[in-house]
């Protein structure tokens, strides 16, 4: 049990906690002052008890003030803006309960009074003083308790406008880390494609398996999921568009199993990893390029393997080795938090991505 939780929580537990707190604070303060402070003479902890019993008794009238103003008053017709009949209603139900805590100290107070063998106190005639004693009395503990109610109501609030600042910018930086992924894709599919072009004026697989993937590049938008079997027919023209480029100077094997016909992914996720990792790999010096990639969907979780080869004793983190790695990695934690594993084992001949994720989890 916590500070936050017993005076924000809505579980029952800690309303009931937090309510209780208040009223012993409360009977312990007027008992206290009651027993400080007033004509009686004896000792403290009898007079303690006699203004505790009076306390006691006359709670329920309190505790009814208090929770008119902040269950009745409050939703009803201050948060509604209704302010000229909670006013009314407010003074109506001070002089209630103004008439009852009237009675109650005339009748009952003295016999309690009597049964602890105290004398009984005076009250005073003029009825604007008993009124506005009495209102002060009921006034500062309901407008305590109507503040209590009123600061919590104001820091929900701006906690609630904190989240949606912060979801409004992860939306922002979600949107700007989409543009930058396609840009970066699409900027090295066109690097590698137009030389191609230039030279031969055409490509063995033709335009239109370009065409189908540059449609499904533009056709992502804003979409927060597609279907993965869109997603691997994909990355299928795209790894044979770049096999044609590569003219037979790379080794590339694509291999997936599973059910992936119902399920869906976050786009900008397989393709750019793939494409990051051909791009390394076309970068080393290697007369034998191999690039196998292992696809395996068990339900809703996705499983991925991108391995290719490398010379002994180099690095391929070197210079921006890093930036597709860290876009992906940033795009799986927007979209796809604790809910994902992504690993990258080097040796010294082999550099290997393992990555899973748990398709069912993905945000927004």
């Amino acid at each position: 049990m916590t500070l936050h939780s017993i005076i924000f929580s809505n579980n029952i537990k800690y309303k009931l906690s937090r309510h209780f707190l208040f009223w012993i604070a409360w009977i312990l303060y007027y008992a206290g002052l009651g027993s400080l402070s007033g004509p009686e003479k004896g000792p403290f902890i009898n007079k303690f008890i006699v203004f505790l019993t009076e306390i006691l008794l006359s709670l329920p009238v309190h505790m009814a003030f208090c929770y008119f103003i902040i269950y009745f008053l409050i939703p009803r017709y201050l948060n509604k803006g209704r302010y000229v009949s909670m006013v009314l209603l407010w003074l109506l139900s001070s002089l209630i309960c103004i008439a009852v805590l009237r009675l109650f100290h005339g009748y009952m107070a003295p016999a309690v009074r009597r049964s602890f063998g105290f004398p009984t106190t005076v009250l005073p005639q003029n009825i604007f003083a008993v009124i506005l004693d009495y209102f002060a009395d009921f006034n500062m503990q309901g407008c305590l308790a109507a503040s209590i109610k009123l600061g919590k109501m104001w820091y929900v609030k701006q906690q609630e406008l904190l989240l949606l600042h912060k979801e409004k910018d992860k939306m922002q930086f979600r949107h700007s880390l989409d543009e930058d992924t396609k840009s970066f894709f699409l900027g090295n599919f066109f690097y590698n494609i137009i030389p191609a072009f230039n030279k031969n004026g055409s490509l063995s697989t033709g335009t239109a398996k370009i065409s189908d993937l540059l449609l499904y590049m533009s056709s992502i938008g804003n979409q927060s999921r597609l279907k993965l079997k869109d997603e691997l027919a994909a990355l299928t023209d795209y790894l044979e568009i770049e096999n044609s480029l590569l003219s037979g100077k790379c080794q590339i094997e694509l291999k997936t199993e599973g059910d992936i016909e119902e399920q869906q992914i976050a786009p900008l996720i397989v393709l750019p990893l793939v494409d990051g990792s051909l791009g390394k790999l076309k970068q080393l010096q290697l007369t034998d390029k191999k690039l196998r990639i292992d696809i395996r969907v068990k339900k809703s979780e996705f499983l991925m393997r991108i391995l290719f080869n490398k010379p002994p004793d180099s690095s391929v983190l070197e210079g921006n080795g890093k930036d597709y790695l860290q876009n992906i990695t940033e795009r799986l934690e927007l979209i796809y938090p604790q809910s994902f594993n992504f690993t990258i084992t080097v040796t010294e001949e082999h550099f290997m991505n393992e990555l899973s994720i748990d398709l069912s989890s993905a945000i927004g």
